[in-house]
């Protein structure tokens, strides 16, 4: 092995007098930018040793859509780069090491400059490579909570909710049910995303997730440890818009939501989350609401839901993890704002 170079070992001891000084000053909650990079640089060097899969290549692996692992996989790399001084890139950076102070110090370098959505998008990311860690062994509970905390953005989610209440969802699975076929697709979308589907969920539904005895509907979300599956029951007058679109789309095995051309043929191929997206942009135009994203519906409904029928319904509804996430929705919209 070659010995390191005189000019290699004197930029290398500023390094290492900063990463001793992190160390000491880590429990103040006072490290600085510059020795929250020199210490995560030689932490990287020392786990690069390791053989197996890295924390952000297990978190991208678990995600099943390749555009959701397109935009992590970026949001890890710039999350990576700014923390360690653009000397680390995602796969080599050492996730595990990160505690409270250093998510402080990693929150504020990237809210600086970017809009709340980018942020969250990030944070999500970095959110579930310490989730990873965590599950691994690397991270303990305690240290992993105390890293949500910090990177916890007041206000970072305020974007994506709007008033909704049940006037505007009628009105738009009105809209769809026009006779056509790409209207009987489309009131589907709509009544998933009330019921507190992604449009990544919407997306992955298969024909075979629908039973039209019980009327349920069959929600798989990949999560760490293992997929999460939930039911939603629909009432019978909803269920009638999925068997609207089933007579015309067929019982075969296959994805429930696919391509309508413009002539009616249906084309059997995936519908694909941005799809989605643009089916909702189209329809709030046609009939003159305020355009909404998929996201603003879930979110406006999934709080009208929780006002009405309470925070643990919903967060069954939603599939969340956390009681929190769902709390969010109850607190975020007054019952006043709600009446359109």
């Amino acid at each position: 092995m070659r010995r390191p170079t005189r000019a290699r070992r004197a930029l290398d001891l500023p390094r290492m007098v900063l990463f001793f000084n992190a160390l000491d000053r880590a429990r103040t909650d006072a490290m600085t930018a510059e020795e929250l990079a020199a210490h995560l640089v030689v932490s990287a060097a020392a786990s690069r040793s390791r053989s197996g899969l890295g924390p952000a290549e297990a978190y991208l692996s678990r995600l099943r859509d390749g555009s959701s692992r397109r935009s992590m996989k970026s949001a890890l790399e710039v999350a990576a780069t700014e923390s360690s001084g653009g000397q680390l890139n995602a796969s080599v950076f050492p996730w595990e090491v990160l505690r409270r102070p250093h998510a402080a110090l990693l929150r504020e370098s990237l809210v600086e400059g970017r809009s709340a959505r980018t942020v969250a998008r990030m944070l999500s990311a970095v959110r579930g490579v310490l989730r990873v860690c965590t599950e691994a062994g690397r991270i303990s509970p305690q240290d992993f909570e105390g890293c949500l905390e910090a990177l916890r953005v007041k206000g970072g989610r305020a974007h994506c909710t709007r008033p909704v209440d049940e006037r505007m969802v009628r009105q738009l699975i009105t809209g769809c049910r026009d006779g056509t076929i790409g209207g009987r697709r489309d009131a589907v979308i709509m009544v998933g995303l009330f019921f507190g589907l992604l449009s990544s969920e919407l997306a992955a539904l298969d024909v075979s997730d629908w039973d039209s005895g019980s009327t349920t509907l069959r929600i798989t979300r990949p999560r760490s440890g293992g997929a999460f599956t939930r039911t939603v029951r629909l009432g019978a007058s909803i269920a009638e818009v999925f068997v609207e679109w089933l007579v015309v789309r067929g019982g075969a095995r296959g994805p429930l939501l696919v391509h309508v051309h413009r002539s009616g043929r249906i084309v059997d191929r995936r519908l694909r989350p941005r799809a989605v997206r643009d089916v909702l942009l189209r329809r709030c135009e046609q009939i003159g609401l305020v355009p909404l994203t998929p996201r603003q519906l879930r979110a406006g409904a999934l709080a009208l839901h929780a006002r009405r029928v309470g925070v643990p319904a919903v967060r069954i509804l939603a599939g969340h993890a956390r009681r929190a996430t769902t709390a969010w929705y109850d607190e975020t919209l007054s019952p006043a704002e709600s009446v359109a």
